[in-house]
């Protein structure tokens, strides 16, 4: 009985030492904030890009944490690795210095919204001039406004969220923001602005959507590699279409 005893206690002092388990990976740490329709707090699985990336990495054996914060915060805190990773994000030369992107998650047209009759023509630059452009803080900053706003041509506004940017437009308080059609639509719907905003007909822009792993993490690449493998294996076996059906339905 001693012996069973003893056994019994290095067994489990094994188990509770951290040398035993090294070879049982620490859950992933995932920041990221809402950004209907695709990342949604509210919803049961967290949006539809939030199934993706914990679908992704669950193809891999990892398991994962997802802490909500506004969009800022979550990348700051990503980028010096207090985070391993953060999503839904669009690829912009001084992010790439400090992030690995994953492949592509998911992509759509991004477009303009404004009120009637603002003059706005997406495919014209000059007519953003003396504008009011409404960007959620964090969010990227097209190259062609950032140019505007640099010459002292266009206004900038940042608020928290996007839907916040829709009734601000609704209100005249700003002229325009612009996102992918279906998160422009969902802050369109959600901060109930009407017929007093409108998504221009004419298309701005292609947008695409990756997972950013900081290059400061130690195992950051392979990080990144990893949940590219899990991806592809989410695509292939057609979990990925699944997914992404569901919340189009």
């Amino acid at each position: 009985m001693l012996k069973w005893r003893v056994l019994c206690f290095t067994l489990s002092m094994l188990s509770a030492c951290p040398m035993a388990r090294a070879g049982v990976a620490e859950p992933v740490k995932l920041a990221s904030g809402d950004f209907l329709p695709y990342i949604a707090r509210e919803s049961a699985g967290g949006g539809m890009l939030t199934e993706v990336v914990r679908g992704a990495f669950k193809r891999v054996g990892r398991t994962t944490t997802l802490d909500w914060m506004p969009w800022k915060r979550g990348y700051e805190l990503t980028r010096i690795g207090q985070f391993d990773a953060t999503f839904p994000y669009a690829r912009k030369p001084d992010r790439e210095q400090a992030f690995f992107y994953s492949d592509w998650l998911y992509g759509g047209v991004r477009s303009v919204y404004a009120r009637p009759g603002s003059g706005i023509d997406p495919t014209n630059l000059d007519s953003f001039r003396g504008k009011r452009y409404c960007v959620p803080n964090g969010f990227i900053i097209y190259p062609r406004r950032d140019t505007l706003l640099k010459k002292g041509a266009l206004v900038m506004e940042q608020p928290a969220s996007l839907v916040t940017c829709a009734k601000m437009v609704a209100l005249g308080r700003v002229d325009f923001y612009v996102a992918e059609s279906g998160a422009g639509d969902a802050a369109w719907r959600e901060a109930g602005a009407g017929s007093n905003v409108i998504r221009l007909p004419k298309p701005f822009a292609r947008g695409e959507y990756f997972l950013i792993v900081s290059k400061s993490l130690p195992n950051g690449a392979a990080l990144s590699s990893q949940f590219n493998r899990g991806l592809k294996r989410l695509k292939d076996d057609g979990e990925y279409q699944r997914i992404v059906s569901w919340h189009q339905h």
